[in-house]
């Protein structure tokens, strides 16, 4: 049976001051590391937020974002690296009882990756500025 291991989870737990500005695809920074990948297996660089693999096998990533003060004619998009393949997940922008808008997007990319590759996330809103709030990054390999 393959050896199935938590590679890695990292999360944002409160709302980033950094305003991103409108049509920018941001890299989603995960400020609270709870699972450390082995160096045998990958390396996490908090100052880019990105995971580079050490060791070819299958990875499950699923990754979490809740986009704050989006404004009204704002769109939401959260995209998932992995290597050479990537995931699209878009969603709705929802308006609170208070007016303010937000966006929440979830999902996974699995597959194959080799050693050197990246595994990492970013979002954009269209034609909105918003903020980084609450996400995570969450990383589980198979051996092959």
């Amino acid at each position: 049976m393959p050896l199935t291991v938590q590679a890695f989870n990292g999360e944002r737990v409160d709302i980033s001051s950094t305003v991103t500005a409108p049509e920018t695809h941001k890299t989603l920074d995960f400020s609270n590391v709870n699972i450390s990948p082995t160096s045998d297996i990958g390396i996490w660089d908090a100052a880019t937020s990105k995971f580079t693999v050490q060791k070819k096998g299958v990875y499950n990533i699923s990754a979490g974002l809740q986009m704050y003060n989006v404004g009204p004619s704002g769109t939401g998009a959260m995209i998932i690296f992995g290597g050479q393949t990537s995931s699209v997940v878009g969603s709705v922008l929802t308006e609170s009882s208070s007016g303010e808008y937000s966006v929440n997007c979830n999902g996974v990319l699995s597959g194959l990756l080799n050693v050197g590759d990246t595994i990492y996330v970013t979002a954009n809103s269209g034609n909105a500025s918003w903020q980084q709030g609450k996400s995570f990054l969450h990383i589980i390999y198979t051996e092959i």
